[in-house]
């Protein structure tokens, strides 16, 4: 399973390294906007809200709707983002 990155902040912003962290914690393969999506990939949104300090995550996981976090913490992005996919691993095992 990939996913792709596509987000309005810069590679090396706090919340992009957040997500690649949490990504490479759960053993999932993630493509950062630097290069091109995969074919079949899950594209993964990350945006900067309007307020310049909370982003917006939306994390494809399965057939079900996709799950949305609001969070101004990148550490928080990392831990929900991260125990999301190895919940969504462990279920489809």
């Amino acid at each position: 399973m990939d996913y792709y990155l596509r987000t309005n902040l810069r590679v090396s912003d706090a919340f992009v390294v957040a997500m690649r962290t949490a990504f490479e914690q759960a053993g999932v393969s993630l493509t950062l906007p630097t290069s091109d999506a995969p074919a079949g990939s899950r594209e993964v949104r990350l945006e900067l809200q309007p307020d310049r300090t909370t982003v917006m995550v939306t994390l494809p996981l399965g057939e079900r709707p996709p799950q949305e976090f609001l969070e101004e913490n990148p550490d928080m992005v990392e831990i929900a983002v991260r125990d999301s996919l190895r919940r969504y691993l462990k279920r489809s095992q």
